[in-house]
């Protein structure tokens, strides 16, 4: 009786430990094919109309050790590459990665970046960007253009917190942010905010701020 109880449970183990193998091997084959997808879809095209977003279980476990995550990524890249603007849509995509990875910074700024296509920063983005990806390159580049895009719509204070981020990278980093504030036309209130803080005269503001005026 024993041996054929011992039997079942291996029998069992054994089924649910293929289920969970066939389960991942095929997600990472679904993103394969997708990935295949987006790299024949000429430059312009919606890429997002040959792509299916992976459906959502009521399951942590599934959404976040079953269902690999770069699945959405691909489909939120694809709509940011292809300029395909649907705000809402990745809003929740984005909700859904970080129910996922609660600390991926990446996760955050991409909510930032979309909040500012409406003209909103929320604080929790920011500062889960800033809690996260204190030194991540991208996080800041990221949080350099909401910043500089959406100046005028926002909140003083948070205004400063991103600001006070920037400047607090290294020094390439925060060359390449001026860089940003020039794409966006803010050169001046940043470096000025730059020189304020640190009394220190960047060689791209220079270039971009005072060169310019004794053309």
């Amino acid at each position: 009786m024993k041996q054929k109880i011992y039997s079942t449970v291996v029998i069992l183990f054994f089924t649910v430990c293929l289920y969970f193998y066939a389960t991942i091997f095929a997600s990472n084959i679904y993103f394969e094919d997708n990935r295949a997808v987006v790299n024949t879809i000429s430059n312009g095209e919606d890429a997002t109309k040959h792509l299916q977003i992976p459906s959502q279980k009521d399951s942590y476990f599934y959404d976040s050790y079953l269902q690999d995550p770069a699945n959405l990524e691909l489909y939120i890249r694809a709509s940011l590459l292809n300029k395909i603007k649907k705000p809402e849509e990745l809003k929740l995509l984005y909700q859904r990665l970080l129910k996922t990875r609660p600390s991926w910074p990446y996760y955050y700024s991409g909510l930032a970046q979309v909040d500012s296509l409406s003209g909103q920063l929320k604080q929790s983005d920011v500062a889960g960007s800033i809690k996260y990806g204190k030194h991540e390159r991208q996080v800041v580049y990221s949080l350099a253009e909401v910043l500089f895009y959406g100046w005028n719509k926002i909140d003083e204070m948070d205004r400063k917190v991103v600001l006070d981020y920037l400047i607090g990278q290294q020094e390439v980093v925060i060359s390449r942010t001026i860089a940003i504030s020039v794409k966006f036309a803010k050169i001046y209130q940043y470096c000025d905010y730059i020189f304020e803080k640190k009394h220190v005269e960047y060689a791209a503001c220079k270039r971009n701020y005072w060169q310019p005026l004794s053309d």
